[in-house]
Order: C-alpha cells, then structure tokens, then sequence
C-alpha cells in the first residue's frame, strides 16, 4: 500500500511540473485584425514612402534622327523608280536624294562622334573599355551589379558607335551608285528620243524600198526628210555626249567616281560609243546628200537621154523624108488624087 502511494505521488509530481512548463510558454495570440487600419501599411509601401524620388530613364533622341532621314531617304528612292515619272521629274528626286543622303551620312558620322565620346568618357575601368572594344579568348562572371550596368551601358554604346561607322561607309557606297546611277538615267532618256528618232528613219527607208520595189525612181522628197531626222539624231547625240561628259566630270569632281575605277572605265565606254555614233550620223548625212545629188543625176541622165532619142527619132524622120524614091512616090500619090 505505501509502494503504490508512492506512485502516486510521484505521478502527482511530474503533472505539476508539466503545467508549469505549458504556463511558461509564450503562445502568440493568431486573433485576426479586423479593422481597416492596418490597410496599406505593410513594409513594402512605407519603403516606397522614404524613396519617393523617381527614377531615371534615358532616351535616344539620336535615333529618332537618323531614323527621320533614313526614311526621307527612302521615300525619295521610290520616285527615283517610279517609271510612270517623267525624266525630269525622276532626276530632281535623284537629285534630292543625293542631298539627303549625304545629310544621312553628316548625321551617322555625327552619331559615331557621339557614342563614342559617351564611350570614351564613361567612368568604367579601361580594362573592362578594352574588351568591349577588342574581346578576348575569355569568359568573365561579374557579381556587382553596378559594375554590370556599367558594361552593359559600354557596350550599347560601342555597338551603336560601330553601326554609325558601318552605316557611313555604306552609304558613301551607295551615293557612288547615285552618281552612277544620274549617269545612267541621262544615256537612259537620250536612248529614248533617239529610239523615236530612229523609228521615223526606219520608217522613211522602209517607204523608199518600197518605191524602188514598185518601179518607181528614187525620191528626192524622201532623202531629204531623212536628212532631216538625221540632223535631229546627231543633234541629239550631241546633246547626249555633252550631258554625259558632264556628269562624269561632276562625279569625279565630287570623289564619287575614281579615275580608272570599274564605273569610271563603263561610263568613259559609253561616250565613246555615243561619239562614235555621232561620226555615223555625219556619214549618214552625207550618204543621204550624196543619194539626191545621184537621184539629180539620174534624172539628168534620162532627160537627156529622153533628148537624144528624141533628136535620133527626129533625125531619122528628116533622113527619111529626103529619100527621093519616097519623095517621088508622094507626089505620084498627091497627082493621082487630084485626078
């Protein structure tokens, strides 16, 4: 009996130690706050409150430039194609657009200036400058995130500065082309003048074949309309030579076209051809001149020998009619019919 009271106590005991360690334990109170005052006042919102400041945001403006221009540029390219254009009409947009594109190049060697002062000035360690401008067999982890906006910003502006560098030499090719190109546009509308030209004398000689098939003798009228297209073709040969030459002399006056460069050696080619077809037009000339002093001639030659047969007929009359046989024999016949 007094062993199990001794149990007894002794569970007594240890539940008397248990809600001493269950009251020392601080339970927090999970009662939810129901009221609107805890609204908007977490951590993240009275951060926000302390750096109220706005941040920063760059803006290109340099690119809003050569975009306007590139854009001028390429609006003028379509009526230099447009074929439905007049010439002239065609050629002062060639024009304009030569202006215009050595504005674009002023403006992309601006923009190169521009990026790479920012570049060269930014506050980044030379080390870092040299491998965004050369690289290098390496692979590099950056932790700071500073120092990563720093490369970062380097290298948008060394990369920019590089297509401003590119866009200039492309371009200074392609203004090359346009003065190549205005060369090109000036044989292009003389070809079409003379085409109309050429149409009209084909015609002509078309029309005095046809005459000789016929039977009939060579025109004057003919030749001479010839020779007068053929005056409006070397007129504008001439015309066509002189515009060419000039246009090349500007092209080199200017640094687009380089003696002895590939366009310099096609277009010195094409007037030579027109000089060469301004000796064919003279020769023409004086073929068509010489036809109708020959047709002159010709036309002499058969009056003449119309003359002469003419005088042989007569002549042979006369020879005849001083026949005495025959003289008699009309007077026979004349006194017979008075009988």
């Amino acid at each position: 009996m007094a062993k199990l009271q001794h149990y007894i106590d002794d569970y007594n005991e240890a539940i008397r130690k248990m809600n001493e360690s269950v009251d020392s334990i601080d339970i927090p109170d999970f009662t939810p706050d129901l009221s609107w005052s805890g609204l908007g006042d977490d951590d993240s919102s009275s951060g926000s409150d302390s750096s109220s400041e706005p941040s920063p945001q760059d803006f290109n403006w340099v690119e809003r430039l050569l975009s306007k221009i590139s854009k001028a540029y390429d609006r003028l390219k379509n009526k230099v194609a447009d074929t439905t254009r007049t010439w002239l009409n065609r050629n002062n947009a060639l024009s304009d657009s030569m202006e215009t594109l050595l504005s674009e190049i002023n403006a992309q060697s601006d923009a190169y200036d521009f990026y790479m002062d920012r570049f060269n000035s930014y506050d980044l360690d030379g080390y870092y400058k040299d491998q965004i401008a050369n690289g290098s067999f390496n692979i590099e982890t950056v932790y700071d995130e500073n120092l990563k906006d720093a490369i970062s910003d380097c290298q948008d502006l060394y990369d920019k500065a590089q297509d401003a560098a590119d866009a200039v030499q492309s371009l200074n090719i392609e203004i090359r082309q346009l003065a190549k190109s205005r060369f090109d546009n000036i044989q292009s509308q003389f070809e079409e003048v003379l085409g109309k030209v050429n149409s009209i004398k084909d015609l002509y000689n078309k029309d005095n074949n046809l005459l000789e098939e016929q039977g009939w003798f060579a025109s004057t009228l003919l030749n001479s309309s010839m020779i007068e297209q053929e005056q409006k073709n070397l007129e504008k040969l001439e015309q066509e030579r002189d515009a060419l030459t000039k246009a090349l002399n500007s092209a080199m006056a200017s640094g687009k076209i380089e003696a002895e460069s590939e366009d310099w050696y096609s277009m010195q080619s094409d007037i030579d051809d027109c000089t060469s077809s301004i000796y064919d037009a003279k020769k023409a000339l004086v073929e068509y001149d010489n036809a109708i002093r020959q047709i002159n001639w010709d036309a002499f030659d058969r009056t003449r020998d119309d003359v002469s047969n003419l005088i042989d007929e007569t002549q042979f009359l006369v020879d005849l009619l001083k026949d005495e046989d025959i003289t008699c024999l009309l007077y026979t016949s004349d006194a017979a019919d008075e009988l």
